[in-house]
C-alpha cells in the first residue's frame, strides 16, 4: 500500500493500529458518551453427559478397547509387567463403576507378560528371621546357606546376598543369604576308667579226714576189747 496523507499526517503504509485505530476511537467516545458499563458476561458453565465407566480389567486388551469405545469413552493402552498372560488387562483408572465425562480418556494396564522386576532389600548385617521377613516381603523366595564362625557375636547374622543389595531381581525370584554359624565349643567328657574287679575273699582249707578207726572185736578166739591196739615188746633172749 502507497501513503495515505490524512489530518493525522502521513502514513505509509497503513496498518489496523494506525489511522484505523484512531478513527475508531474517536468514533466511540462520542458514541458511547453518557451510556452505562456493562461488564462483560461470564463464561458459560456446560455440564456434559456422564456414564459409569464399564469393567474391563480381565479382558484382552482388544476386547477391552471395543468395549470402552462403545460406552463412549477413549482407552489409553499402557503396557506393564506382570506375570499374568501377555495381553490381558490387568488395571484401569478410573475404576469400574466410577462417573466419568463421556468422551475422556480411561487408561488401561496391559501385561506384557514379563514378570516385574523387584529392587533387594539390604539385609546384610541382619539377623536371619529379619532378613528373610524382609525379602519376603520384597516378593522374593530366600535360599539360607551356612558358614562357620568362633566369634559368638557373629552369629546368625547375614553377611552376604546373592544378588546383591539394589539389584533388581524378577518377582519370585530365589535369593540366596550367607548366614554366620556359631557353635559353642564343648570340652569332650572324660572316659571314667574301669573300677576294680573286688578281691575275692580266701577260701577255707578243708579239714583233714579224721584218723581211721580199726573195726571192733580182737583176733579169733579172744576176748573183746575194743581199745587201740598196743604195741609188741621185743622178744629177749638168754645165753
Amino acid at each position: 500500500m502507497s501513503s495515505v496523507s490524512t489530518p493525522f499526517g502521513t502514513f505509509s503504509p497503513v496498518f489496523g493500529g494506525t489511522i484505523p485505530a484512531r478513527i475508531w476511537h474517536d468514533f466511540m467516545v462520542v458514541a458511547m458518551e453518557g451510556l452505562p458499563l456493562i461488564d462483560f458476561p461470564g463464561t458459560p458453565v456446560i455440564e456434559w453427559p456422564t456414564e459409569p465407566v464399564p469393567k474391563v480389567v480381565g479382558k484382552e486388551q482388544a476386547e477391552g478397547v471395543r468395549i470402552l469405545g462403545e460406552a463412549g469413552f477413549r482407552a489409553i493402552v499402557k503396557l506393564v509387567p506382570s506375570l499374568e498372560k501377555e495381553g490381558l488387562i490387568v488395571a484401569q483408572s478410573p475404576a469400574a463403576g466410577s462417573e466419568a465425562t463421556l468422551g475422556t480418556g480411561v487408561t488401561i494396564e496391559v501385561s506384557n507378560g514379563k514378570a516385574p522386576k523387584v529392587k533387594i532389600p539390604e539385609v546384610v548385617g541382619l539377623n536371619e528371621a529379619q532378613a528373610t521377613q524382609a525379602l519376603n516381603k520384597a516378593g522374593f523366595i530366600v535360599s539360607v546357606v551356612y558358614e562357620k564362625t568362633n566369634n559368638e557375636s557373629e552369629g546368625g547374622i547375614v553377611f552376604a546376598v546373592a544378588p546383591g543389595e539394589g539389584t533388581k531381581a524378577p518377582e519370585g525370584a530365589t535369593v540366596t543369604i550367607s548366614v554366620y554359624e556359631y557353635k559353642k565349643k564343648t570340652e569332650p567328657t572324660p572316659t571314667p576308667e574301669p573300677s576294680p574287679s573286688p578281691t575275692p575273699p580266701p577260701r577255707a582249707r578243708p579239714a583233714p579226714p579224721p584218723p581211721a578207726r580199726p573195726p571192733r572185736g580182737g583176733a579169733a578166739g579172744g576176748g573183746g576189747g575194743g581199745g587201740p591196739p598196743q604195741p609188741s615188746r621185743p622178744p629177749v633172749f638168754t645165753c
